[in-house]
């Protein structure tokens, strides 16, 4: 599976994802957050691919996402998404 970044690491780490274009990512992620108290904002992401297709998937918690354009290419329907929230709710 493709990943165009992925943000793994410690809590409160306070990364910021600002203003990259990210294309081409065939079955996967363009941004795959792992990790807490990061702010993705004013990306642009082109995912494709016959299965899944993701632009932004977000498993931290207290992380601000906000003004990304996604464009989801793939071919499936149901694994096509332009936003994925995944984790404990707390």
């Amino acid at each position: 599976m493709d990943t165009g970044l992925r943000l793994t690491g410690t809590e409160n780490s306070q990364v910021q994802v600002l203003q990259n274009r990210i294309t081409n990512v065939v079955n996967g992620s363009g941004i795959e957050v792992q990790q807490s108290g990061c702010l993705i904002a004013n990306n642009f992401i082109q995912a494709g691919g016959v299965g899944i297709a993701k632009g932004i998937s977000n498993s931290g918690s207290s992380n601000r996402i906000v003004f990304n354009s996604v464009n989801i290419t793939g071919s499936d329907p149901v694994n096509g998404r332009a936003f994925e929230l995944t984790g404990a709710v707390t």
